[in-house]
């Protein structure tokens, strides 16, 4: 039996999701306030993949998928990718540079 490629499904999706918002079939750039769930969505099937353990990739995706859906809400009074974005990288550095 072949194994059932998941990465792949991903792509068609968001490939035929672009398509709709980019024929204006969806309305008012859903996708661009929606995206950052695709990042969440991965996260929590990265820790599927793990039996639900620690994983930090799907960590890592969680938390930026968290802090980007924040931002495109417009939940704070600040834009938080605007203004902080190079946290990300300065988190991810430290994280690759601690890790055992």
């Amino acid at each position: 039996m072949k194994k059932f490629n998941l990465g792949g499904l991903i792509l068609v999706l968001l490939g035929v999701l672009f398509l709709a918002e980019s024929l204006e079939w969806l309305p008012n750039n859903i996708v661009g306030y929606l995206w950052p769930l695709i990042l969440i969505v991965v996260g929590i099937y990265l820790f599927s993949l793990h039996n639900w353990k620690m994983n930090p990739g799907g960590a890592i995706l969680i938390l930026l998928g968290s802090f980007f859906l924040i931002d495109t809400a417009g939940l704070l009074p600040f834009s938080i990718v605007g203004q902080f974005w190079p946290l990300i990288l300065v988190a991810v550095g430290i994280y690759l540079l601690v890790k055992k």
